[in-house]
């Protein structure tokens, strides 16, 4: 069944990503123009008529799927470790790291120059990813080491921690916020990258993504029977051979990792590690087993979605905005089919 489920899922990626890169704003390109369009991208062929434009339109595909299978795998590990289903990549601090980072590049970045920058054509084509990236995982590194080095490691401890670092580089990014408000491009391109953005990807940003989920992902087969065991207590999965600090340990650097890749290249995009791993959890049953792989392909598939209805809609919505307006309401669903069926942390 479990393999089953996920080759279903991949030919749905597959099929909600060909029909993306055939349809746009910019016209329609054939089956055969794909197939050319792909093969000159891969040196194998002469380029077609409209290759920048399937050019665009596939490093776009790619960095949405991406970015959707690295968010909701990251809330399916962390939804398995908190024991929680309303837990999410949010909660270790990783997403206000990602935009503490971003911010002060955009800043330093327009400060060092003495003029004034857009985020997505005065700044190098991976300024603000990279600084987006190390602030991620800053944040994440001092989280481990407030954690490993105080010898506290329960569910609880790692909770609080984690909203202790949010608080810190929320209140250090209002503080950068503060010091750009008489640049108004600067300050503009803050809040830009706050609401997440798709367009105008490139190769550089698909490497990023693919990077951190592909060394994310390679956690998979170590993990699902770990998180299977933890959900009995630890101290049950303690007797049947699982060691819950190496498995904490790693299933915050691995989704820290995930969350870290999509971020920098995305923005904040919101709830899709929230919501996907419920709704495939609801669907296939709580085993990691079935849920982490069958969660990597429906992220994509959720984002792909997202992204081309509001394509084919017309709307011109940022992705953060749009999912923040989808996912409050789903979040909803969810904490009210929950609340009897708290685990305390």
């Amino acid at each position: 069944m479990t393999k089953r489920t996920v080759l279903i899922l991949a030919v749905c990626v597959v099929a909600l990503s060909l029909a993306i890169l055939s349809f746009g704003y910019a016209g329609t390109l054939g089956p055969g123009e794909l197939v050319h369009g792909m093969l000159a991208v891969l040196g194998l062929g002469d380029p077609i008529e409209a290759q920048g434009i399937f050019e665009l339109r596939l490093w776009r595909v790619l960095v949405v799927g991406g970015v959707g299978s690295s968010l909701a795998l990251a809330g399916a590990l962390l939804q398995g470790l908190f024991r929680n289903p309303l837990a999410s990549p949010s909660l270790l601090g990783v997403t206000a790291g990602a935009s503490l980072g971003a911010s002060a590049a955009v800043l330093a970045s327009a400060v060092g120059s003495g003029v004034l920058l857009d985020v997505s054509r005065g700044l190098p084509v991976l300024a603000v990813p990279i600084a987006a990236f190390a602030g991620a995982l800053g944040a994440t590194s001092l989280v481990l080491f407030w954690m490993l080095g105080s010898g506290a490691r329960s569910i609880g401890t790692l909770l609080l921690v984690g909203v202790a670092m949010t608080a810190v580089c929320g209140a250090l990014s209002a503080l950068i916020q503060n010091l750009a408000l008489d640049y108004g491009e600067v300050t503009r391109a803050i809040v830009e990258w706050g609401f997440g953005s798709f367009d105008d990807r490139r190769p550089e940003h698909v490497a990023i993504v693919a990077a951190c989920f592909t060394l994310g992902a390679a956690g998979i087969p170590f993990l699902r029977r770990e998180l299977d065991l933890l959900a009995l207590g630890e101290a049950d999965a303690q007797v049947l051979g699982v060691e819950p600090t190496r498995v904490k340990i790693a299933v915050v650097v691995l989704s820290s990792l995930l969350t870290a890749g999509a971020v920098s290249v995305a923005g904040q995009i919101a709830f899709v590690g929230l919501l996907v791993p419920n709704f495939v959890r609801i669907l296939l049953g709580p085993g990691h087993t079935r849920l982490l792989p069958a969660t990597v392909f429906a992220g994509a598939i959720f984002l792909l979605g997202i992204d081309g209805l509001q394509r084919v809609s017309g709307l011109h919505l940022r992705p953060g905005v749009l999912l923040s307006l989808i996912g409050a309401p789903a979040f909803l669903f969810l904490l009210l089919r929950q609340r009897r069926e708290f685990v305390p942390w």
